[in-house]
């Protein structure tokens, strides 16, 4: 795997885990149509992004 992709990749879903966690600590409603986005979601996309990104800078090395 190139240096480049892992970087842009680890870089992405910090961003991605970033946005969860704010909207966690600020309470932000998301509301698709008439449906009310539970806060589990942002709390499973939190760990999910978060060990994607770890996972994408150790393979910088």
């Amino acid at each position: 795997m190139s240096n480049y992709y892992a970087a842009v990749s680890a870089l992405i879903f910090a961003v991605v885990a970033l946005a969860h966690l704010g909207r966690i600590l600020k309470q932000w409603t998301v509301q698709i149509g008439s449906l009310a986005v539970p806060m589990s979601v942002s709390w499973i996309g939190l760990v999910i992004a978060a060990l994607l990104s770890i996972w994408g800078f150790l393979q910088l090395g």
